[in-house]
């Protein structure tokens, strides 16, 4: 949200930059909400698994 609340503060407004710029921001939260465990499976798990490979750690579910 820094860049719009920038851009509000800009010498030269440009509203309908802001307002594009909100509205990507708001709907990239709601595809993340939405596809949650998507993008961590691809985003996040997959680049963990990846750098344990490479250092020789395996990752496992702690004993509960």
């Amino acid at each position: 949200m820094e860049p719009v609340t920038q851009a509000l503060h800009a010498v030269q407004l440009d509203m309908l930059g802001v307002k594009q710029h909100a509205d990507k921001l708001l709907w990239m939260f709601s595809d993340h909400w939405q596809n949650a465990e998507k993008i961590f499976a691809e985003d996040i798990y997959a680049a963990a698994l990846k750098t344990a490979e490479e250092i020789g750690v395996t990752i496992s579910v702690p004993r509960q």
